[in-house]
């Protein structure tokens, strides 16, 4: 008899072929028959109106801080995400010394739109390495698959305090920043993570750790991830593709020799044709042997932004004036002219 009969369903198999309507046999933890069911199972599920499918996998999350007190990983789960991939775009939790968890928070606060009194009152800081973050996860239970990246700019902050703001590391920092990554990979990092993102800044809207470190750096600590005999980098670009775009990228992974996944491509309504080229040289490039593997959107990206968590703004230079103040005198900024005609202009840019 089979363990679990899913009746009536809208099966999506994800193989690109039509939805059907059908049931769904498990036996134990596998799937071992698709179609009209004629035996009954030990436990039935009516599936009517509803979408039976494989676990979806979202491969770019800022979980973090959240599955630390959420193994649930709300919302993702409750609309399908079994698998989900954390620590992108050189952000995260860990590694972190006790003194350099307001500055974490501050930066996931800042980068990621994440409300500051929640991450005060929901992290549990039962860690300061890598691979106790990853023990301790694991050991208060997960109702989802994880994985998670070391982030480029927490691993500046953990080695270089507040040097990794605004200094190129020393060979004694690189070194120990490429001993940390290679025990992170033992402990199961799936990889590191950095960006080279304009909007990614801090309060005063100084560029983040990552984007202060050299391509060298960058080649240098992806080849300690590669010793581990795995791993991915994952890099964060301007969805333009300008300055730090793709000739960086590749040169990294030819010369570090490994995968390289980028986030985001995403389509830009005022130059409709650019991901399509940026597309296009990625494949050029994968023919050339090079591992890259593009994230796309599959819909719109929307953000709901106020004014006093303005992240859509950060990359705009009369807008650093404005963060770089008390909130109290915002109102002076947004009631002048000169500021209104500026800001408008840098918009349309």
């Amino acid at each position: 008899m089979l363990d679990y009969v899913v009746r009536n369903g809208l099966i999506i198999d994800g193989l690109g072929t039509p939805g059907r309507s059908g049931d769904i046999g498990i036996s134990g933890d596998s799937v071992v028959e698709i179609g009209q069911i004629k035996e009954r199972g030990k436990n039935e599920i009516d599936a009517t109106g509803l979408v039976v499918a494989p676990g979806f996998i979202d491969p770019h999350t800022h979980y973090d801080a959240q599955i630390t007190w959420d193994p649930f990983a709300s919302c993702s789960s409750w609309h399908g995400v079994t698998s989900l991939v954390f620590g992108n775009c050189g952000f995260g939790i860990a590694p972190c010394r006790p003194t350099s968890h307001h500055d974490l928070m501050r930066l996931l606060a800042r980068v990621e739109g994440m409300e500051m009194s929640t991450l005060q009152s929901g992290i549990r800081w039962d860690f300061e390495t890598y691979p106790e973050y990853l023990a301790m996860i694991e050991k208060q239970g997960l109702w989802v698959n994880v994985s998670g990246f070391v982030g480029h700019s927490v691993l500046r902050q953990y080695v270089m305090g507040e040097n990794a703001w605004s200094q190129k590391a020393t060979e004694a920092e690189l070194t120990e920043m490429e001993n940390l990554i290679y025990e992170a990979m033992l402990a199961g990092a799936v990889g590191i993570s950095t960006s080279t993102h304009k909007s990614h800044v801090g309060e005063d809207g100084s560029p983040i750790p990552s984007r202060v470190a050299s391509k060298e750096e960058m080649i240098r600590l992806a080849k300690a991830m590669r010793r581990s005999g795995r791993g991915i980098l994952q890099i964060s670009v301007d969805s333009t593709l300008d300055d730090l775009g793709l000739d960086f990228v590749a040169d990294i992974a030819r010369q570090a020799d490994c995968p390289i996944t980028l986030g985001a491509i995403r389509f830009d309504t005022s130059k409709p044709n650019r991901h399509l080229l940026a597309l296009k040289k990625i494949e050029e490039l994968t023919a050339e042997g090079l591992r890259l593997y593009p994230q796309v959107t599959c819909e719109k990206l929307t953000i709901d932004f106020n004014l006093l968590n303005s992240t859509v703004f950060v990359r705009l230079p009369v807008w650093r004036q404005v963060i770089a103040s008390p909130k109290s005198d915002w109102g002076k900024f947004f009631s002048d002219k000169n500021f209104q005609e500026t800001f408008k202009a840098e918009m349309e840019k």
